[in-house]
């Protein structure tokens, strides 16, 4: 089955069986990856083993767009059609590609938090008005509290690639036998 990530610009190749639909016997095996504005085909050909080879080029990924995806799979042979299986892929961004930022949302918002903060120190209004415009900003009590609201977000987000990564969690659990 397609891998639940990819990498835009990195080859794809693995090879798959649909039981009752032999690519020897006609059946073609595709993907259609989509989200709400961007669509993806990706079609096997033959593997002559009895398998479907699923192969997409470098060139190929490369021009996919990062984002998360839905995919189904289906055989298709003359005029039939049947749907095989559904799941959901990421494509990542190729970083050798071209230059970006890439850091989390919760990251990005983060730094700007601090940045916010760090200039407040020497302005003291918060508020003013203009004939009859005015303009508010985020107070410093509001914005420690932002702060600290993202930077709880970014520690569970490091936890969590953490453990996906499979290194063990910093939390200590401490148990006392009473007996």
């Amino acid at each position: 089955m397609l891998p639940k990530q990819i990498t835009a610009g990195d080859t794809i190749s693995f090879t798959e069986s649909v039981s009752g639909y032999a690519p020897e016997d006609g059946w073609a095996l595709s993907y259609t990856l989509v989200t709400a504005t961007k669509k993806i085909e990706i079609t096997s050909s033959d593997n002559g083993d009895g398998l479907h080879l699923v192969a997409e080029t470098a060139a190929n990924t490369a021009l996919y767009a990062p984002d998360d995806y839905n995919w189904q799979s289906y055989v298709t042979k003359a005029a039939e059609r049947f749907s095989v299986a559904t799941g959901a892929v990421t494509i990542k961004p190729n970083f050798a590609g071209s230059a970006r930022d890439a850091r989390s949302h919760v990251k990005k918002t983060l730094d700007a938090i601090e940045s916010l903060i760090e200039g407040k120190a020497g302005k003291d209004v918060d508020s003013y008005s203009i004939q009859g415009r005015s303009l508010s900003k985020m107070n410093i009590t509001e914005l420690l509290e932002w702060r600290d609201k993202y930077k709880r977000e970014l520690a569970q987000l490091e936890k969590e690639a953490d453990l996906a990564a499979g290194i063990g969690s910093s939390n200590k659990v401490y148990t006392r036998l009473v007996v």
